[in-house]
């Protein structure tokens, strides 16, 4: 009854149309079959044939016709001139021409969808029915319908047919951070709606453009726009870099357009979602914020996220974290002349995408891993406190036999190209080895925009000194003096709530760092309480020293960064965090987990470490592509460091036995002493040495401590008997055929 209703309240649905209406349809229908254009007097005339002599009648009837298909006939004023002016058509004559056309294989194949007007006559192949004083027409229809669009300045020669563009996307100057991000998903994703989107907005696209079958970067303003459809997961995304205040007005541009295209075709589904400007990954409904927003509520915790946020800020658009915290400054590069062990070493800790969030330096004993983590450290820092962290420093800062040394560190901000600084620090030995520390800051850095905190391998202790004010040399003292002290956890966290912010996701967000249950960090009257395997909410002094370590030092981020800006609070953290020894007392289930923690916990933070730990290096490979690399330093102080990849996949034996650690086994070492004496009496007595009652010995002590290791033995015993019968075989058949 419903449906009844609805349909009885359509307008005209129970309108009687005449009998003359049919008929005349009916001789137009005919008439098409034997010409593809009708003059306005003759399609007059058939009217007044069957008795319709209102000329706005007419009219009505002949809008009527084209909306049912029966003939193509363009008289609003927002058509091209061309199109109002051309007469009464066949529809059949328009599809069949824009089909001929579209499925050329040579515009596909060899000109990816570029078309010259001269081509037509060939490509139509019919000069008779598509006679050149048409081929205009045509390419018009094609404009009207969205199929495509003309060269700039070509003077009407040159046209693109997007739908031949290549299905390739084409390597894009492109990064995934620091972007306004919209979505629209879709039940099915319509086929060429982005062909469509790339003509209404042909005049955005740059010299020289950038658009495949599926895609396009679109110059609005001052900001470069990417559309990207996703076949597979039915959606369009669309990403907005540059000009951070202009972001909204084009993006804007985008949604009206795609809204247009949306209205044209009948019962489309479409969900529209907003990235979280940190977390792009989830993704909230849009008309879902609108519904909150006319409840008057101003902050919501979407679902998946660990933080409220701000209504506004998503409805207009959410600017990235690196925008609502301009301060933060990345390291870009490194470059040390006779710094300790190094007398040159220069390396990147950037990305064309701007920061890599994740550095991992590996190394053995004394490879000076931890002085490029000091080195970082100074060249933060002012004058004053460089020269307080160098007196701290057990030995000498410059390399030795030399007088003169200097630590050069190119920071930038975290957008694509964005601006850079070189800060220099100069050291100087002087007279009774005293040394003389200089900085060099550009004229416009802004020193203001560095957060920093520095993190010693031991990192256990934390005291009551009661800190007041943010100071670089203080945050990373600890990787200069291990007998200093970290920031009192309990204090830190009664400041925190004192400056107005709830400890609610702070507790969950170290209770997952944690690795343990959201609701395991408990704060109340009597302290900080932690709920795990050992028991209801035990006090932090009864934890392991893992559980201890780790909470000292990220609640000392969390102190400085209130101090540095009690604003770092309303969106996740930004800056550089040095961290050496990683793993230090972690077990390895959590080594496992700590770099991925730390990433999804501070994505806007960039983490620089070192580790002993072939776990903690598989962990990298747990971060999404160019998100992290390993840098392995040689013993020998001669060779360079290497960049490693990440290797993903690989099992933690073959990561402790590759160039990234450079043992040249993954067993104890009994074991490879056993092997190796193995080795040597068959290198020695050749296949022989199984009846001697020390091989007999080996295997077995081979046989107590493992099975497997004994079979390998054997096997690879085996296989050296093989190889050497085939060589005697092979010297065998030489002499015979001499």
């Amino acid at each position: 009854s419903a449906i009844q209703q609805q349909i009885a309240s359509m307008p005209h649905v129970f309108n009687t149309v005449p009998d003359s209406y049919f008929r005349i349809k009916a001789d137009i229908e005919q008439k098409a079959r034997r010409e593809d254009f009708l003059e306005t007097e003759d399609f007059d005339g058939i009217c007044l044939k069957h008795g319709l002599q209102d000329p706005q009648e007419r009219k009505n009837l002949l809008r009527f016709l084209h909306d049912l298909g029966s003939v193509l006939n363009f008289d609003d004023p927002a058509d091209p001139y061309k199109l109002r002016d051309t007469k009464i058509l066949n529809p059949e004559w328009v599809t069949s021409a824009v089909y001929r056309i579209i499925n050329n294989p040579q515009l596909r194949k060899q000109r990816e969808g570029e078309l010259e007007f001269a081509q037509l006559s060939r490509i139509l192949d019919d000069d008779r029915r598509y006679p050149p004083d048409k081929h205009q027409y045509i390419l018009e229809i094609m404009r009207k319908f969205e199929l495509c669009f003309e060269f700039p300045n070509s003077n009407g020669q040159r046209f693109l047919i997007p739908e031949l563009l290549p299905v390739r996307e084409p390597d894009l100057d492109w990064h995934e951070s620091d972007l306004l991000r919209f979505e629209y998903h879709y039940d099915v994703l319509p086929g060429g709606l982005i062909c469509r989107l790339i003509v209404r907005n042909a005049k955005y696209l740059g010299t020289p453009p950038v658009y495949w079958l599926t895609g396009a970067v679109f110059h609005i303003g001052q900001n470069r726009v990417l559309v990207r459809a996703d076949l597979n997961r039915q959606r369009i995304v669309v990403q907005v870099a540059d000009k951070p205040a202009t972001r909204s007005s084009s993006m804007q541009v985008i949604h009206e357009d795609l809204e247009h295209i949306h209205s044209t075709i009948p019962s489309l589904s479409v969900k529209r979602k907003v990235p979280l400007p940190d977390e792009p990954k989830i993704l909230v409904d849009y008309d879902h914020l609108l519904k909150l927003q006319e409840l008057g509520i101003d902050r919501f915790l979407p679902e998946g996220a660990n933080r409220q946020y701000e209504l506004s800020q998503l409805l207009s658009g959410t600017r990235s974290t690196a925008e609502n915290n301009p301060q933060t400054l990345y390291i870009r590069k490194l470059i040390l002349k006779n710094i300790r062990c190094f007398g040159d070493l220069e390396i990147d800790f950037g990305t064309p995408a701007g920061f890599r969030p994740f550095t991992m330096l590996l190394g053995d004993n004394g490879a000076g891993k931890t002085t490029v983590l000091r080195a970082l450290a100074l060249a933060f820092c002012d004058d004053t406190g460089a020269s307080s962290l160098v007196a701290r420093l057990p030995g000498e800062i410059l390399l030795s036999g030399t007088d003169e040394g200097s630590i050069t560190l190119i920071c930038a901000e975290a957008r694509p190209n964005g601006q850079s600084w070189e800060i220099r620090t100069i050291l100087k030995r002087k007279k009774l080895n005293t040394i003389d520390l200089t900085k060099f800051f550009p004229v416009d850095f802004p020193a203001d925009r560095l957060f920093m905190c520095g993190y010693g391998a031991l990192r256990r202790s934390f005291g009551d000194r009661s800190f007041q004010s943010y100071s670089i040399a203080d945050s990373v003292r600890t990787l200069f003096d291990y007998s200093a002290f970290l920031q009192n956890p309990e204090l830190v966290f009664r400041r925190i709530e004192s400056a107005g912010y709830s400890l609610q996701e702070l507790c969950k967000k170290l209770a997952l760092l944690l690795q343990l249950e959201p609701s395991a960090v408990r704060i109340s009257g009597s302290g900080i309480s932690i709920d795990g395997p050992w028991g209801k909410f035990a006090p932090v002094g009864a934890l392991g020293d893992g559980y201890q370590a780790t909470l000292a030092w990220l609640a000392d981020l969390f102190g400085w960064a209130l101090f540095y800006d009690s604003r770092f609070f309303e969106s996740p953290l930004s800056g550089v965090v040095l961290v050496d020894e990683i793993e230090k007392h972690l077990h390895p289930r959590w080594q496992r987990q700590i770099i991925k923690s730390l990433r999804e916990q501070f994505p806007n933070i960039q983490f620089i470490v070192s580790s002993h730990s072939p776990i903690c290096a598989g962990g990298i490979s747990d971060l999404e592509e160019g998100e992290g690399l390993l840098y392995h330093f040689p013993s020998d102080l001669d060779k360079p460091i290497s960049s490693i990849a990440p290797p993903a996949g690989w099992r933690y034996d073959q990561i402790i036995t590759s160039s990234a650690f450079g043992l040249t086994s993954a067993r104890d070492v009994t074991t490879e002493e056993i092997q190796t004496r193995l080795r040597e009496l068959y290198e020695k007595h050749g296949d022989q040495v199984r009846k001697t009652e020390e091989f007999r010995e080996i295997m077995e002590l081979l046989e107590s401590r493992s099975v497997t290791v004994a079979q390998d033995e054997e096997d690879r015993l085996n296989r050296l008997k093989l190889a050497k019968e085939l060589a005697e075989v092979k010297q065998l058949l030489g002499r015979q055929a001499q």
